[in-house]
């Protein structure tokens, strides 16, 4: 009998090749190779499928007939650090302040369909392209920007000002909620809302 220890389980990696050898077992022994297979991942198991229906098509040569992604979390796999990284949380942000109702009134009037382009174009065309100056944003500039981030993210601009322009989800979620009788936890956290 093999011995199994917690190594086995314990990571996405393990995880998914655990899982691809398990589906192989039971695809084989249900004699189900020629039926549809679909993969589904929610939150923290979007990564997972992603990486599942990878390790079944090179290793155990089972193709998926499709995956299916619910609310998959952001485990930081496109870009864990830099301009973009920093300011594409902007349109998320600003769509859980909508939610909060933490947003200016001229934007929390707004039905949220009509926001957020707004909100991702400002990210696209404004903000990456500020946050790309690193230190050689002008004194100007890095308050203009503040400004434009504390309407789309319903905070106050020195906050942002004192963040750097870099806004982590903790630091939005807590000020976001503050003062609105709402519980912050970090195990609910505003992509969840």
């Amino acid at each position: 009998m093999r011995k199994w220890t917690s190594k086995k389980f314990f990571g996405i990696n393990a995880d998914i090749k655990y899982l691809a050898e398990w589906l192989n077992t039971f695809v084989t022994g249900n004699n189900r190779w020629r039926s549809p297979k679909y993969l589904i991942g929610e939150s923290y198991g979007g990564a997972r499928v992603m990486g599942l229906s990878l390790e079944l098509q090179n290793q155990q040569w089972m193709y998926l007939n499709g995956v299916i992604l619910v609310s998959p979390a952001d485990y930081k796999i496109i870009r864990n650090s830099g301009p973009v990284a920093e300011a594409i949380n902007l349109p998320y942000y600003t769509a859980a302040a909508w939610h909060h109702k933490a947003l200016p009134s001229q934007l929390q009037s707004k039905d949220l369909l009509e926001i957020l382009p707004e909100s991702e174009e400002y990210t696209i065309n404004t903000l990456i392209p500020a946050l790309a100056k690193g230190g050689f944003i002008s004194s100007q500039e890095k308050s203009e920007i503040a400004e434009k981030m504390a309407y789309y993210y319903g905070l106050e601009a020195k906050d942002i000002i004192d963040q750097n322009l870099s806004v982590p989800t903790g630091f939005f979620s807590e000020k976001s909620l503050e003062g609105k009788g709402r519980l912050y936890c970090w195990s609910f956290g505003f992509r969840d809302t």
